[in-house]
């Protein structure tokens, strides 16, 4: 169970749909960078990644800085992944919407995430 690179984790021949958690069992972050620790929702979960609306936006996070995350998926135990923030946009009244991209997630959690999504597809 050990560490998959950026490299190994994606598969662009791997279905990589983004879904969206539910809003009576929603999928937690911690985010935690150079000077920050926020508690989210996520906005979308996908294989390789997450989306956040963060209302303040993160102070002393930039693009391509690298952050470590605490991801809780509804009925499942937190666990520990890394990942590098690639993209920002304005979400209006919703604050700012940041795309953080997996580098780091076990095998053992990359499965759980997996496992996540398939069953969001098939609500």
């Amino acid at each position: 169970m050990g560490l998959l690179s950026a490299v190994s984790f994606l598969n662009l021949d791997r279905d990589n749909r983004r879904v969206v958690p539910s809003r009576v069992a929603p999928v937690e972050i911690h985010v935690m960078g150079v000077g920050s620790l926020d508690v989210l929702n996520a906005r979308n979960v996908s294989q390789t990644g997450i989306g956040v609306y963060v209302h303040h936006g993160f102070a002393g996070c930039d693009l391509d800085e690298e952050v470590e995350l605490v991801i809780t998926l509804p009925g499942e135990r937190s666990f520990l992944a890394r990942g590098v923030i690639k993209h920002q946009t304005d979400g209006g009244n919703e604050g700012r919407h940041f795309g953080v991209h997996f580098t780091e997630v076990t095998r053992q959690h990359r499965a759980l995430i997996r496992d996540y999504v398939n069953a969001r597809l098939a609500d």
